[in-house]
C-alpha cells in the first residue's frame, strides 16, 4: 500500500513538472508583446489618430523584424546583439515619438521611463519591447 501512494505522488509531481515545463517555468523571460497588441496599447494611452497607428504599426512591424533578424544571427556576440537590439529599440522609439504631439509625446516619455524602470526592477536591463 505504501508503494502504491509513493508510485501515486511521484505520477502526481511528474506531471506537474511537465505541466510546467510546457508553459515555460519561471525562468523564462515574457515574450514581446505582438505588434497590434503594442498599437493597442499606445492607441489607448495616447489616443493615436488613425494615421498615427498605421504609421506606428509599420514602425513596430520593422522593429519586430530587425529584432527577429538580429536573434536568428548566430554570428554576433551577445554583448553586440545587446548592443544593436537597444540600438534599434532606441531608433524606433525615436520614430515613434516623431509622429506625436507635444502631449502625446510627455505621455510617451512617461511610458518608456516606467517600461525601463519595470525592466531593470525584473532584471531584463530593458531589452524588451512592451509598447
Amino acid at each position: 500500500m505504501k508503494k502504491i501512494r509513493i508510485a501515486c505522488l511521484l505520477a502526481v509531481c511528474m506531471t506537474t513538472l511537465l505541466a510546467l515545463a510546457q508553459m515555460g517555468g519561471e525562468g523564462r523571460r515574457p515574450q514581446m508583446p505582438s505588434v497590434d497588441e503594442q498599437v493597442n496599447r499606445l492607441a489607448q494611452r495616447l489616443n493615436l489618430s488613425a494615421d498615427q497607428k498605421t504609421q506606428a504599426r509599420a514602425m513596430l512591424q520593422s522593429r519586430m523584424d530587425k529584432m527577429s533578424a538580429l536573434m536568428q544571427d548566430s554570428s554576433i556576440s551577445r554583448e553586440d546583439r545587446h548592443s544593436k537590439m537597444m540600438e534599434i529599440r532606441h531608433s524606433s522609439s525615436a520614430q515613434i515619438r516623431s509622429l506625436l504631439s507635444e502631449d502625446q509625446q510627455k505621455k510617451y516619455d512617461a511610458m518608456e521611463k516606467e517600461r525601463e524602470q519595470e525592466m531593470q526592477r525584473s532584471g531584463h536591463g530593458g531589452m524588451g519591447g512592451d509598447h
